[in-house]
């Protein structure tokens, strides 16, 4: 199993997602890390993650919360709480072959520059192992 734990400083421009969203609803993702009283999808989390195997900042720098929330990629109902943990996963069948990803965080809080920090972890289903942490210019 592919399993990574690692530090990811994911820019605020995360929670700066329109130039039309509401100050409470920014209020709230700083203060919790939340859209409309639920988590941050991890899948869309994930997208600021780079392959082990890049040695640079993600390609993926902000995203669009408002948008992406409660869609078919990134369904609300995936996602599931483990103690601070907030968990999602992907299972896929094609004939007899069936491909698993799972994708998890822990909010650590937010810095005084007003970065979000988290923990993360990934798994592809493959056989490594490695703890990494990842260092991002700000």
């Amino acid at each position: 199993m592919c399993k990574r734990k690692c530090y990811l400083l994911v820019i605020c421009a995360l929670l700066v997602t329109t130039p039309l969203m509401a100050s409470t609803q920014l209020d709230e993702a700083n203060a919790n890390f939340a859209y409309e009283g639920k988590p941050i999808h991890p899948f869309l989390v994930q997208e600021f993650s780079s392959w082990l195997s890049d040695k640079r900042p993600p390609v993926i720098t902000t995203v669009d919360v408002t948008a992406s929330f409660d869609t078919n990629k990134y369904k609300q109902s995936d996602i599931q709480k483990r103690e601070k943990w907030i968990f999602a996963e992907r299972k896929e069948t094609d004939g007899d072959f069936e491909s698993y990803e799972s994708f998890d965080y822990r909010w650590l809080g937010r810095m005084a520059n007003n970065v979000h920090a988290l923990e993360v972890g990934a798994s592809g289903g493959g056989s490594i192992d490695k703890d990494v942490e990842l260092k991002y210019p700000a």
